[in-house]
């Protein structure tokens, strides 16, 4: 595997760097939804700073797909690990598992 750490982009912002943002973020969104109430100012200030998390994510799934030699590789992983977090979530939620493909 390639090291990452050490390539910047043009803001001198290395993948690892923008991970570490991404996993901070993702943690005070979820601290937020189990301890702050949501109507509160503290609640939306931490889901919004939660928020940065997706468009860090979609910009490592494209880098992977543009940097890939086997895209029918990445699909069928990608389409293994959402499975893989659908099915458990259905069922936590008592949802039939048929529920997931209407």
């Amino acid at each position: 595997m390639k090291n990452t750490e050490n390539k910047t982009n043009g803001l001198g912002m290395s993948a690892y760097t923008l991970k570490i943002i991404a996993i901070i973020a993702m943690l005070i969104d979820h601290i937020a939804w189990a301890f702050v109430p949501t109507g509160t100012i503290l609640g939306q200030v931490m889901h919004t700073i939660g928020r940065i998390t997706a468009p860090i994510m979609s910009y490592f799934i494209s880098e992977g797909f543009y940097h890939t030699h086997n895209v029918k590789k990445i699909c069928l992983k990608t389409r293994h690990i959402c499975h893989n977090f659908t099915y458990p979530i259905l069922l936590f939620y008592e949802r039939p598992i048929a529920y997931f493909f209407c």
